[in-house]
C-alpha cells in the first residue's frame, strides 16, 4: 500500500458539533489495519471488525473517506458507551488471537534455515510488532475510557501520509 495511517479520537461533548481531538499516534499502520483488513499489519493476527460485529455496528465504525479531506476517513460520530464496548470486547478477543499469532510466527522463523543470530534477529522484530499494536490498541481503548468521563460521543479518524 506505501501509505502510512495515524488514528485519531474525537470526542464530542453535549451533542455538539466542537469537539477535542486525541491522537493515539502520530503514525500505527497495526492499528490502522485493523480498520481496513482481516489481518494486523507486520502480524499474522486474522481479525476482521466485519465478522466481529453485528451490520449495525460494524457501518458505525467503519470510517469512510472525508470528502473536504483527501487524506482522511472518519467513522459516524458513535455513543461513548456504545464505542467502549465494542473496543473493549475486541480488545480481550484480539488478545488470545494475538497470542496464537505471535507463537506460530516465531516457531515459522525458527523453522528457516538462516544462522541463529538472524533467527534471534527477526524474532525480536516480530516481538516488537505484536507489543506496539498491542501497545497502540490498549492506548486507543484507554482513551476511549477516559472520553466516557469528559464527553459522550466520539468519532474515530484515520490520516494518512
Amino acid at each position: 500500500m506505501g501509505v502510512d495511517i495515524g488514528i485519531k479520537v474525537r470526542i464530542f461533548q453535549n451533542d455538539s458539533d466542537n469537539y477535542k481531538e486525541i491522537e493515539v499516534s502520530e503514525q500505527d499502520n497495526s492499528l490502522g489495519s485493523l480498520f481496513y483488513s482481516d489481518e494486523i499489519s507486520y502480524t499474522t493476527i486474522k481479525f476482521s471488525l466485519r465478522d466481529e460485529l453485528t451490520e449495525e455496528d460494524f457501518e458505525l465504525f467503519k470510517l469512510q473517506e472525508v470528502e473536504d479531506e483527501e487524506m482522511m476517513s472518519c467513522s459516524k460520530i458513535i455513543d461513548i458507551d456504545l464505542a467502549l464496548k465494542t473496543f473493549d470486547k475486541i480488545y480481550r478477543k484480539n488478545y488470545r488471537a494475538k497470542n496464537e499469532a505471535l507463537n506460530n510466527d516465531l516457531t515459522k522463523i525458527d523453522l528457516l534455515d538462516i544462522t541463529l543470530e538472524e533467527k534471534n534477529k527477526r524474532k525480536k522484530s516480530q516481538i516488537r510488532e505484536y507489543l506496539g499494536f498491542e501497545n497502540s490498541f490498549g492506548i486507543f481503548v484507554g482513551i476511549l475510557k477516559t472520553a466516557k468521563a469528559f464527553g459522550d460521543k466520539v468519532q474515530i479518524v484515520a490520516e494518512f501520509y
